[in-house]
């Protein structure tokens, strides 16, 4: 089994997948952690052999989620680096 957690994306799985005649099981989870369509985890530690035919679990990001809710900071009082330090610590 290759290593795909959070190196490549779910279509690199799928080739790889279909290459091997392996069936996957995707399900899709919000993260900021890791960017959108790129592995999360794989049920199957990477370097163990497995059966054609078998099935692996992944879990894909479906990047940040569009609707959660952030809280802002008062602009007003803050000079252009405090905005830009809270600006990369909010991605």
């Amino acid at each position: 089994m290759a290593q795909f957690e959070k190196k490549k994306t779910i279509e690199d799985m799928r080739v790889w997948a279909l290459q091997n005649k392996i069936t996957l099981n995707e399900t899709f989870e919000y993260t900021k952690e890791v960017d959108e369509n790129y592995m999360l985890e794989q049920s199957v530690p990477a370097d163990k052999k497995i059966q054609k035919g078998s099935t692996v679990d992944v879990k894909i990001s479906k990047g940040a989620d569009p609707e959660e809710k952030i809280p802002l900071p008062d602009f007003a009082s803050m000079n252009g680096t405090q905005i830009e330090e809270w600006k990369e610590k909010s991605q």
